[in-house]
């Protein structure tokens, strides 16, 4: 019990690190500072990995680190829970694997919810009237496709505010339906006997 607590809290701190080099990334020139290439050394052959996987990109937005951090995440809670109840059971990784995939895809969500809301308050303050090359008209043509066709069900017009604001009540929507029906499906899982 020793070795796998210990090595849950290694991976705890692997995690912290791969998050910091995250970080890094948001600063221009951070990464190349000596501390930002001994962080790298460390964490870049893990997220490599998850880097490749061409859906996690879309546009210029790469999901692959919440993939990365979650996948390390989910070892360690699977490694706490045996250190816990002494044993290893299907229901518990079954749960945990639940819980970390809604985790991954809620952590998609909020960022996605948060950024259309963004906009969606820019749009209807100052209007739809952004310059070719803008960071807004960038991120127009990332949520362009996805908020037609989220709104396309309910909005027929074809007012890009109106599709932005259909767009963050259905991620809301499904935010909340999505928390209550897999804590419920892990909850189910626990009870799995063996």
């Amino acid at each position: 019990m020793v070795i796998l607590n210990l090595l849950a809290a290694l991976i705890s701190l692997y995690t912290v690190a791969c998050f910091v080099a995250i970080i890094l990334t948001w600063f221009p020139g951070a990464k190349f500072t000596a501390f930002g290439r001994g962080l790298s050394k460390v964490t870049d052959p893990y997220m490599n990995i998850f880097r490749r996987i061409r859906w996690m990109r879309i546009g210029y937005v790469d999901f692959s680190p919440i993939l990365a951090l979650g996948v390390l995440s989910l070892a360690s809670s699977i490694l706490s829970g045996i250190t816990a109840t002494g044993r290893i059971t299907l229901g518990g990784t079954l749960s945990s694997i639940i819980l970390m995939l809604w985790g991954l895809a809620k952590s998609i969500l909020v960022l996605f919810f948060v950024i259309v809301l963004v906009r969606f308050i820019v749009v209807a303050i100052k209007g739809y009237n952004d310059s070719y090359g803008s960071p807004w008209q960038a991120l127009d043509q990332f949520l362009g496709g996805f908020a037609q066709r989220a709104a396309e069900p309910f909005y027929k017009k074809g007012d890009y505010k109106g599709q932005l604001l259909v767009t963050v009540i259905e991620v809301a929507v499904i935010l909340m339906i999505g928390s209550y029906l897999f804590t419920v499906l892990a909850k189910l899982c626990l009870t799995i006997p063996f």
